[in-house]
């Protein structure tokens, strides 16, 4: 660095080339040191004097990916990529950085030319590419991205949860449950994907199966809002009332779907004859519901229970 001081004190402070030639090896030696926003000052001079310095562009394309400033390393690295058109390795690097910036629509570009021009064995890169689809509720390309990172190697655990997420979205039940079939190693899926499961299961009429993954999710993952409520539902057509009475209770407890909770519960309370407790919990529903449909429900329920 001192050399470098010296360099520039005896350049032609005419000669833009050299100068900024040395600045960008200011910069670099800046990072090494670790003074990292000396080091852009550096670059950014270099980058003034001399626009075509490509280098200078993707160093301070690094520190700003250290200092998680997204907009401003896309941007960097965008003029990197102008200057070395042929440099394909990175464009994976743009499009990881467009999507911590929330840009999910052209990380997809770029994901897409990466695939397309130099990784397209990489299993990362499809599946960062299927997440950013997700992103952008573009389901079925997701998944079509997940398998071939499955294909390719990717984690088996980390796909399958993926892909369970864009078929739920799909409406696609069968395959969720398919999904969840195939598993290798059931006692890593997280708590979510259990959770999944268990709506598809239910939204497939098969409350049993439903009741059973919604168990594994509350026993993987206590916090997981919904999940008392849903088994709260799966136990209630599988009439055991009591036990979805628990779960509902639950559901309440922690402020989680409120209004079809109580109602819920409400329906339990009559099939076990407390009517006392079914009518507060109807009138519960009318004082937090502003659904028509589940209004109108409750206080068909409460015209019955007046008349017991």
């Amino acid at each position: 660095l001192q050399a470098l001081d010296s360099c520039l004190q005896l350049a032609d402070p005419t000669d833009r080339v050299l100068l900024g030639s040395l600045k960008l090896k200011q910069g670099c030696l800046l990072t090494l040191v670790g003074d990292d926003p000396a080091a852009l000052q550096s670059l950014q001079e270099a980058a003034r004097l001399d626009p075509t310095l490509s280098d200078t562009w993707l160093v301070q394309t690094e520190i700003l990916i250290k200092q998680q400033a997204w907009t401003l390393a896309a941007s960097c690295l965008s003029r990197y990529l102008e200057l070395k058109p042929d440099d394909t390795r990175l464009l994976g690097a743009m499009a990881e950085i467009l999507e911590m910036n929330g840009d999910y629509e052209q990380a997809i570009d770029y994901y897409t030319q990466s695939i397309l021009s130099y990784d397209a064995q990489a299993a990362d890169t499809w599946l960062r590419r299927g997440s950013c689809r997700l992103q952008i509720a573009d389901f079925a390309q997701a998944a079509v991205d997940f398998r071939q990172a499955q294909a390719l190697g990717a984690d088996p655990q980390a796909c399958a949860e993926k892909l369970v997420l864009c078929y739920l979205l799909l409406e696609d039940y069968d395959a969720v449950l398919a999904i969840g079939a195939e598993l290798a190693a059931p006692e890593n899926a997280s708590g979510e994907l259990w959770q999944h499961l268990g709506v598809a299961a239910l939204a497939l009429e098969k409350p049993q199966e439903a009741l059973d993954y919604f168990t594994r999710s509350i026993e993987k993952q206590g916090d997981l809002a919904a999940n008392h409520y849903y088994r709260g539902v799966s136990y209630l057509i599988l009439e055991k009332y009591e036990q979805a009475q628990v779960d509902f209770t639950e559901s309440i407890r922690r402020g989680e779907m409120l209004q079809l909770s109580y109602y819920n519960r409400g329906v339990c309370a009559v099939n076990l004859a407390d009517y006392k407790q079914a009518q507060a919990d109807m009138k519960q529903t009318l004082a937090l519901s502003d659904d028509t449909a589940l209004n109108q429900a409750a206080r068909g329920l409460l015209e019955q229970l007046a008349q017991q």
